[in-house]
């Protein structure tokens, strides 16, 4: 009986000690995803960039598509740039990052200006840890995620930001 109660107070100091290690493991684990994202999001952005150079669409303003590996994706000053219409713009990001958004991420857009102008950014999180009822609303997506904005004008060069509250 004795050696039984000193096994079950071992156990519980092992499960006192090694479950917040075991706890903080997802947090970490959603942090290093967001800045795999991130980094896909740069590769694919900067891909697109290249590609819009060799065509000379790097100086319009205007919104444009451009081919990406056989589908038609919008820019603007030859960056990435949100399509007017939200299902196009997510569908258009899930193209290029190659993610699925009805099961794994949520993603929101700011709306844009009067015009039809697309988005000036987005927020994509791992699914679950936002309620998001309207992808047109972006701070419905208002912790750990990553941020997207794209440039204003010619020759200024789009931003990521991570927030890691996850």
């Amino acid at each position: 009986m004795i050696e039984l109660v000193i096994v079950i107070i071992i156990l519980g100091i092992l499960a006192v000690t090694a479950a917040p290690k075991f706890i903080n493991v997802s947090k970490e684990a959603r942090i290093a995803t967001l800045n795999g994202l991130a980094g896909t999001f740069r590769s694919s952005v900067q891909l697109i960039h290249a590609k819009a150079q060799i065509k000379n669409l790097v100086n319009l303003s205007g919104y444009q598509d451009l081919d990406y590996n056989g589908s038609p994706i919008t820019i603007r000053y030859g960056y990435f740039a949100y399509h007017p219409n939200f299902a196009r713009a997510e569908a258009d990001v899930a193209l290029i990052l190659d993610v699925d958004f009805a099961n794994d991420w949520d993603s929101t857009f700011e709306p844009g200006g009067a015009g039809g102008i697309g988005a000036h950014r987005s927020r994509i999180s791992p699914t679950g840890l936002n309620d998001v009822t309207n992808i047109g609303v972006i701070t419905q997506i208002n912790r750990c995620y990553v941020e997207y904005v794209l440039p204003t004008v010619v020759g200024e060069s789009p931003t990521f930001n991570i927030d890691e509250d996850c």
